[in-house]
């Protein structure tokens, strides 16, 4: 089973991703990986790179990192990639790229959609720079381009699930047990 964990910056998806891998005893690949420099050095501000050239970087890590990946929980995935590089291509033109690719569709898209507020707060409590990505109006089109994709149930085997967080205290080990309900009443796991 492959399942990926996508929405903004501050809505829990690390955390989440451990506690589903542990779960269903699977493996977490986390994108960006650390093997491209230059997407890091972006990242912390060090280097300018065009919308597209950041694109097709975070594609290349995803395609070599994700190829063989079984059983694997992907802590962000190609849909924040196209969220968060917005603009570039419609939802059509960017499955076209991505069969083409051969970038392999997960079984389950989980959205963490978290109130924007919530995630700047989150993001301030952090002890590190805060990154390109990571500024309220921002955050805003990029959520808007998650739930196109949510609407459209884009690049999935079977489906996404969608959890609105709109309260700080949510608890991470009720949105596991929310998410192992969801997939468990459609497969046997």
């Amino acid at each position: 089973m492959l399942i990926a964990l996508e929405g903004i910056d501050g809505s829990g998806k690390s955390t989440l991703a451990r506690l589903l891998a542990n779960e269903f005893k699977m493996n977490v690949i986390a994108f960006p990986t650390k093997k491209l420099k230059l997407i890091n050095d972006y990242l912390q501000g060090k280097k300018n790179v065009s919308k597209e050239n950041l694109f097709l970087l975070f594609l290349t890590d995803i395609s070599v990192n994700s190829a063989n990946a079984k059983n694997t929980v992907f802590d962000r995935y190609v849909y924040s990639t196209l969220a968060y590089q917005n603009s570039i291509f419609t939802l059509k033109e960017a499955e076209n790229l991505f069969k083409k690719l051969n970038l392999i569709k997960p079984d389950y898209v989980i959205f963490l959609n978290l109130d924007i507020k919530i995630a700047m707060e989150r993001i301030k409590q952090r002890k590190r720079k805060v990154s390109v990505f990571e500024k309220k109006e921002f955050l805003e089109k990029v959520r808007k381009h998650y739930m196109e994709m949510y609407e459209n149930q884009f690049y999935v085997h079977n489906r996404w699930i969608k959890i609105d967080i709109c309260d700080k205290n949510t608890e991470p080990n009720k949105l596991l047990e929310f998410i192992k309900k969801e997939i468990e009443s459609e497969c046997s796991c």
